[in-house]
């Protein structure tokens, strides 16, 4: 009961702070991106050089920007300044999504494992349901976090062309993916209550449609960290 109520305070606390908090003014010193000099800036991409913040308009031009400033500040150009009011919650949420890649492997771990057990039962007679019944179970509560941090995460992307369309991808099959192992966990805990033969049909193909969906998704949000085609050889 303790854990409850200050589990509550806490999320009541963060609550406020996320439609509360104060909201930070920055001036926004160049508004076009130097290195893609045809692109507008985005006031939340910038890199710091020799004192003076340059505003870009993608992750990527950070890295061109860096790896040549010297040939880009040629193309920088100090604007009439820009007042952005950033939001905390703009701020919080960039962090939280930040988490996301780091949640996924929860629920994804924690299902395979209970697939594991699935077999290793059929195969040996063990008793595993209650090992099974967990993990399936915690999958499902995880996959919904790892949810929502992903959301928080594309919220705060700018991704650009085509990674803009795969992140879009990433997205839906990853509540898809949530779905499915929800699906899988309500399926798992039913079987053992009603005719097994019943659900065996939709049980087991569930896990194996669960089971491509994860690969499809880890590789779509793969391929936002390492860029496309990371796995030609």
């Amino acid at each position: 009961m303790r854990k409850t109520i200050l589990a509550v305070v806490f999320m009541s606390i963060i609550s406020i702070v996320i439609f509360f908090g104060p909201n930070e003014k920055r001036n926004i010193t160049n508004q076009i991106c130097p290195v893609m000099t045809a692109e507008k800036i985005d006031p939340n991409i910038y890199y710091d050089y020799n004192g003076q913040r340059v505003y870009l308009c993608c992750k990527r031009c950070i890295k061109k920007f860096s790896a040549a400033p010297q040939k880009y500040m040629k193309n920088f150009r100090v604007d009439t300044p820009l007042q952005v009011q950033q939001g905390f919650r703009e701020k919080l949420t960039s962090f939280v999504g930040k988490l996301h890649p780091i949640s996924v492997h929860f629920p994804i771990a924690l299902f395979f494992a209970a697939v594991l057990g699935e077999i290793l039962s059929l195969l040996y007679n063990k008793q595993l349901q209650q090992a099974i019944n967990y993990c399936f179970n915690i999958a499902a509560i995880s996959s919904v976090i790892a949810v929502v941090l992903g959301w928080c995460a594309h919220i705060s992307s700018t991704y650009k062309n085509e990674l803009h369309t795969v992140a879009n991808y990433h997205k839906v099959m990853g509540i898809l993916t949530a779905i499915l192992i929800i699906t899988v966990s309500v399926l798992n805990s039913k079987k053992q209550t009603a005719s097994q033969t019943q659900l065996e049909k939709l049980y087991w193909p569930c896990i194996l449609i669960t089971s491509i969906i994860i690969g499809i998704t880890g590789f779509l949000g793969s391929s936002l960290i390492f860029g496309l085609g990371h796995y030609n050889w």
